[in-house]
């Protein structure tokens, strides 16, 4: 399993490597500055007892 997980990321960031070259060389839009200090944001919900349901916890990934 771990080895599979460390395909799947070398996978992602040789995609992520490909699209920035091309971005660079202008096949895709410019990237604009003021919007890389927003992130994507990814919402994780787990079932603990303690926790109201109306509770949600959100992180930054």
């Amino acid at each position: 399993m771990k080895k599979t997980l460390i395909k799947n990321n070398k996978k992602k960031e040789k995609q992520l490597l490909v699209f920035l070259k091309k971005t660079r060389e202008g096949q895709y839009a410019k990237i604009d500055r003021d919007s890389l200090k927003y992130l994507r944001v990814k919402e994780e919900r787990s079932d603990i007892i303690d926790l109201l349901p109306e509770t949600y916890f959100y992180s930054i990934g």
